[in-house]
């Protein structure tokens, strides 16, 4: 068996943080830090906007169109070097890419302004 142990959050953490008397906590232990949030999957996710995933997709859509305009191809054929095919899957890599990398660095930005914010607060 082994031992419980109970941790009292004061009133007014409680109301900083949103967290509600019955809510389950998540508790992680790294190093000497203990960290607690809420263990509902959604409050862990990166808050990304729809648009940061379409934008990308529209902005390369309208250059594959303005580059075929550009070779003077008044169809587009299906297979191909410069295909729907190949242009479909180039421009879902390079949108792809890009979401990935505005996603990592959103998270990063919003992990770092959290953690000064807790800096600041331990400060007072």
């Amino acid at each position: 068996m082994s031992k419980k142990y109970t941790i009292e959050i004061p009133e007014s953490a409680m109301k900083k943080t949103g967290f509600t008397a019955n809510e389950q906590l998540e508790l992680n232990v790294n190093h000497n830090e203990i960290t607690i949030r809420p263990s509902r999957v959604t409050d862990q996710l990166p808050k990304i906007r729809l648009y940061w995933y379409i934008l990308p997709a529209l902005v390369l859509t309208i250059v594959f169109f303005a580059f075929c305009r550009n070779q003077h191809m008044k169809t587009v054929p299906i297979t191909g070097d410069y295909s729907i095919a190949y242009g479909s899957m180039l421009l879902s890599l390079v949108s792809g890419l890009l979401v990935f990398v505005i996603t990592f660095i959103v998270t990063k930005l919003q992990n770092n302004l959290n953690f000064k914010n807790k800096l600041a607060t331990g400060l007072k």
